[in-house]
């Protein structure tokens, strides 16, 4: 074997072998984890921000309620919800007020309402599995009203702000109430 020239032009082989070198250094990419630092931080901020797209809107819910009910109260009269708690597909208001022109004050119920398995239609109407109320006990004119274990079940919420007649039909498909008892002075009357 004779050395090569060095002054002599590469042959083809030679050539084509140092080609390939190359090629090899260039399709290999090193990816150090500080590359991956932007995509992992959007991949976090993506599911962090998920759940709160998919959240339920409890304040436009309520509002549903109340102009789905509140439309056959008397002229003037109100009905608020009180602070809302949302879990999972659950609404808790924690309370309720109403005021009219026919009452001298505002009358609160500070009860839990809550309404389970709450989900949005595409056409923005809701439906709930249930609303269930805890047990409830009054003062009334001389005694106390007790009722326990209120639940409505299967309630539909219509999209549009006042609703039809065959809306307020399909508020809520049945109804359970437990024992209800008055007694009046200490003595059951009810």
């Amino acid at each position: 074997r004779t050395a090569p020239r060095r002054n002599a032009a590469p042959s083809a082989v030679d050539a084509a072998a140092g080609e390939f070198r190359q090629s090899n250094r260039k399709m290999g990419t090193i990816v150090k984890l500080i590359h991956l630092r932007p995509a992992a931080l959007s991949v976090v901020a993506l599911f962090a921000s998920a759940p709160a797209a998919l959240a339920l809107d409890a304040g436009d819910f309520g509002n549903r309620v109340i102009a789905a009910y509140g439309y056959s109260l008397p002229s003037g009269d109100k009905v608020t919800f009180g602070a809302a708690t949302v879990n999972g597909n659950d609404i808790t208001f924690d309370g309720i007020t109403m005021t009219g022109p026919s009452m001298t004050t505002p009358m609160s119920l500070p009860t839990k309402f809550t309404f389970s398995g709450v989900a949005q239609a595409a056409d923005g109407s809701y439906t709930a599995d249930a609303l269930s109320v805890p047990d409830v006990d009054y003062k009334v004119d001389g005694g106390d009203l007790s009722v326990k274990n209120i639940t409505f079940k299967h309630i539909y919420i219509a999209a549009g702000k006042t609703p039809s007649i065959l809306d307020a039909s399909r508020l809520f498909s049945d109804a359970s109430v437990g024992p209800i008892v008055l007694t009046i002075d200490g003595t059951p009357a009810l």
